[in-house]
Formats: structure tokens, sequence, C-alpha cells
């Protein structure tokens, strides 16, 4: 028994030092490391050097399958579209198979996602960004921002219309905000602020708002333009003509050589509805010669047509374009894709929760199997302290009863009451560990259940139904149940003998306040809500006026404390 705790240390340091050096990540070429440094601030660089490292000349596979992540990664940061996504399927493979790679996984289901997303294909870009998503650790914010905006510009661009993409924008939003990267700050916030246009005014009005002296403290006059025609387009929808014609001549007397087609196309509706014609017909033609490819943008170039024309009192012209504008918006409305990613987003739902907990479970594994170990050493401890509390008690009645009289027996009777106090302390701190390795335990199983993993779900299964089969383990947690809680196994073992071990386990599970999620899985159930038509059957099986829960707080008081 004086050995115990130090068995318990060192089973518990190996453990440790296995799961350690399961978990180590490789040691990179410092090349690649240098490429990764910069890809966030100057990704032009950063693709010149990754670039100039042939893979071949990479010995170490974890060093390829790198490079290809960061060559896949600055090509995308670099805007050369993709034609292949042969190097990220390489990094990818390289990344799901080794663990201990939790943040580049997660970054190369990212680019691999944004792979298929050039190549075409946005079904199965969305389902990258939820492996991405799912993979991520709660901390990696940056990431987990990053995953959360392509699914919301996903959604965005197929027209989705049930407001996923500001769901997304605004989750993505609260990453970034945890980061210090103001870049992806502003575009979520002018990509919100497009959003918010047509449902939320003011909300939009207070995020572009806030974007603008941001852009321009960073000098970015892309995202500064960007701002100002969704403030514009926000303007127009309040019909605050005569806001957005001040915006539209301050982005004018910036000089700037090329505008956006929808700053231009916003700038012509708004002449249109301060009756100036002339001059909307100016801004559109600055865009005469600019091919409009995106679904939405056409639909604004349309709408503007109509604009100006109704300005011209063209009445011809108006409804010409006023019925195609509707025809476009319809089509968009009705367009499938949106219905597609939706069903691609729930399908990975169910597989997402397998295969990135398979990459990420292996500490948790041993950390469990190391839990389940404790617990029941201490159990064991436990219930042997409890024994021997008894055998002293028993010895000190005994001296009280034959040696009353004698001085030296009355000393030792204070010794032995000393002793018999200390062990009390003792049996206190034991309960108090058991106790946190029993929430410990309770917590591994309502992790198991609702984080399903089916390796790891049956490994915890099968040490449950082996203790179970332990008959002397259970009939120690029964011996412990009766001392604490008043006898409580004991009288409902003679007072319905026709109880089965089963129902005796649910009485001992309930007493110590297992969950209705708990019971289920140590009871093999796989619907938590069984749990309480269970407990209703046994207390009309044993003819209870109350509950089974009333039936045993009549015996029940506080762990650690003595009657």
């Amino acid at each position: 028994m004086k050995r115990l705790p130090l068995v318990i240390l060192v089973i518990g340091v190996l453990l440790a030092t296995v799961v350690a050096g399961c978990g180590r990540a490789p040691r990179y070429n410092a090349r690649l490391a240098t490429v990764d440094s910069l890809m966030r601030s100057a990704p032009d660089s950063a693709l010149a050097l990754v670039e100039g490292v042939c893979r071949d000349s990479l010995a170490a596979e974890c060093d390829r399958a790198y490079r290809d992540l960061l060559l896949t990664q600055a090509r995308y940061r670099c805007y050369v579209t993709a034609t292949s996504d042969s190097d990220i399927n390489r990094a990818l493979a390289y990344y799901r198979a080794h663990q201990g790679e939790r943040e580049k996984l997660t970054r190369a289901y990212i680019y691999k996602g944004a792979v298929m997303e050039e190549l075409g294909h946005p079904d199965s870009a969305m389902l990258y960004y939820k492996h991405a998503e799912a993979t991520a650790a709660p901390d990696d914010y940056f990431n987990l921002g990053y995953a959360k905006m392509r699914i919301g510009a996903l959604y965005r661009d197929h027209y989705a219309m049930d407001g996923k993409q500001i769901v997304y924008f605004e989750r993505a939003l609260e990453c970034f905000n945890k980061t210090d990267n103001i870049d992806y700050q502003l575009r979520c916030m002018v990509n919100l602020g497009s959003l918010y246009c047509q449902k939320y005014p003011q909300k939009a009005d207070f995020l572009l708002k806030n974007a603008l002296p941001i852009a321009e403290m960073k000098g970015d006059t892309v995202t500064y333009i960007l701002a100002v025609q969704n403030l514009i387009k926000n303007y127009l929808n309040e019909e605050d003509f005569f806001a957005a014609r001040r915006l539209v001549q301050q982005v004018k007397s910036m000089n700037i050589s090329q505008l956006s087609v929808p700053f231009c196309l916003y700038a012509a509706s708004t002449y249109a509805f301060l009756h100036e014609p002339d001059t909307s017909w100016l801004y559109l033609e600055m865009i005469s010669d600019v091919p409009i490819i995106n679904n939405i943008d056409s639909l604004t170039y349309l709408e503007t047509l109509r604009d100006v024309y109704m300005a011209c009192s063209d009445t011809a012209n108006y409804v010409k374009y006023n019925q195609m504008s509707k025809a476009l918006n319809d089509s968009l409305c009705s367009s499938e894709k949106p219905m597609v990613l939706q069903h691609t987003e729930e399908s990975i739902e169910k597989l997402s929760a397998y295969e990135t907990k398979e990459s990420q479970n292996t500490v948790f594994k041993w950390l469990s199997s190391l839990l389940l170990l404790t617990i029941f050493i201490a159990l064991t401890t436990i219930l042997i302290i409890i024994r021997r509390k008894k055998n002293y008690q028993n010895q000190i009645a005994d001296l009280l009863n034959t040696l009353k009289t004698s001085e030296s027996q009355l000393e030792e009777m204070r010794q032995l009451q000393q002793n018999h106090n200390l062990l009390n302390i003792q049996d206190d701190k034991l309960k108090d560990f058991f106790n946190s390795y029993l929430k410990l335990m309770q917590d591994v199983v309502e992790e198991c259940y609702h984080q399903p993993n089916q390796k790891h779900t049956q490994r915890i299964k099968d040490l449950i139904n082996f203790q179970k089969s332990n008959k002397e383990t259970w009939s120690r947690l029964y011996d412990y149940l009766d001392v604490e809680y008043n006898g409580i196994i004991s009288h409902t073992r003679a007072n319905y003998p026709s109880l089965k071990d089963k129902d005796l386990l649910l009485i001992a599970m309930t007493a110590l306040d297992f969950s209705y999620i708990q019971m289920a899985m140590i009871l093999g159930y796989s619907n938590a809500t069984t749990i309480s038509s269970t407990k209703l059957r046994l207390a009309q099986k044993m003819g209870l006026n109350e509950s089974l829960n009333e039936y045993i707080t009549r015996f029940k008081r506080p762990l650690g404390h003595d009657t």
C-alpha cells in the first residue's frame, strides 16, 4: 500500500513519455520554414523562393509534403489560377497519415478547397473547407477564420438566399478579431457590409464606416473603394441619394485611373435617381469595354440600365431591362447550386467527426487509458482504506469497553483516536481523489457519446464491459456505496431479491450522479432517453410508491462525510 502512489506516478510518467513521443512534429528544411514565414506578409517573395526549391532535392518525405503545401498556398495568394490539384493532393495525403501536424493538415484542407473552387467544383470545395473547419485547433483563429470566410464566399458567390453567407462571414470576423491580421478583419467587414445592405442597413452602415478609416490608414485603395461602393449601395437601398452622390464625388476627387465595375454601376444609379442621366451614361461608358462575368454584377448592370432609362423617360427600354433583370434574379434565386452546397455541408457533418478525430485523438486515447487505470487503482485503494477504517473503529470500541480505568490504556485509546482522526483525513483526501477521477471518467464517456469515434469509443466500451464482468470490482464499489449511503445496496438486495445486476448498477450510477448520456453508454443503449423509461420500469418492478430518484435520495448523504 505504501508503494502504490509511486507505482501510479511511474505509470503516468511512462505513458506521458510515450504520448509526447507520438505527437512530436518533424524538423523541417530551413528554406521551407523561411517561405512559410513570408507567406502572409510577402506572398510574391514566398512564391519565388518555393519555386526555387526543387522537390526532388528534398530527401525527407515531410519536406516534400511541406513544399507541395507551400507551393499551392503561394500560387493561390499570388492569384495564379490552378490547373491541377496534384501538388496539394500529395501534401494532404501525407498530413492525413501523420499525427502531430494539425495546423498543416488544416491548411492542406483549406487550399485543397481553394484549388477545387478554381477548377470549377464548388461542392468539393465546400467539402474540404468544412474538413478544415472541423480539423483546426480551437485556438487556431486564423485558419478557423479563413475556412469560415471561404465557406461564406462560396454561399455568396452562388447566390444563396438563406443567410448562410452572413452567418459564416460573421463567424470568420469573430475569429480574425482574435488575431493581429487587420487585412482579413477588413475583408470580412467589407463583405459583411455588402451582405447586410439588403436586410440590415444599420449594421451595414456601421461596419462599412468603420472599415473606411482602417483601409485609409493601411493605404489600401482597392478595399477603400470596395467599402465606399457598398456604402453607396446601402444609401441607394435607403433612398438617401444625396449621401450616395457625396461618396461618388469623394472617390472622383481621388483621381483613380480605373474604377471597379460595381462602383461605376452604383454611381450611374445614383445620378439616375437624381434625374441626371447624362452623368449616369458617363459612368457606364467607363466600363463599356470591361466584360461582366459575375452573375451579381450582371444583375446590377441590368438594374442600372433600367434606372437610367427610367430617368430618360424611355419607357420601352425601361420595360425591357426591368423584365430582363427580373428574369435573371428569378434564375439566380432558383439556382440549385446553393442547395447542392448546403447538402454537401450537411452530408460531411457525419463523416468529419470520424475522419478528423482519427488524426487528432492519439493523445486522448493514451490519456483515457491512463485515466481508467488510475480510477480503478484509486477505487481499490479507497475500499482498502474503508475496511482498515472499520477495523480501527472496532479496536477503539473494544478498548473503551475493557480499558476504562487504566491510565496507560486511556493513553493508548487517545493515541488510537488520533490515528483514527488522521485516517479520516486521509480517507477524505482519497475520496476527493476518487471523485475527481470519477468526474474525469464521466467526461470521457460524455466525449465519446458526443464526439463518436468508432475505434476509440469501442475501446472505452470494451474497458467498461470488462469491468462490468469483473464481479470483485463492482462488489467493492457496492461496499463503498453501502458505507457512504446508509447501506443502500444491501438494503435493496435484501428487500428486492428479484433485481438483476444491471438493475443494481443503474441504482449505483444514479446515486453517483451519472448523467443519462453516461448511463446509456455504460449500459449499452444507443439513445440516452431510454434511461428515463428504464428507471420508471425499475421503480414499478420494485413496487415503489415513489420515483427511483426519491428512493435513492432517502439513503444519500454527501460524499466524504460520516454519520
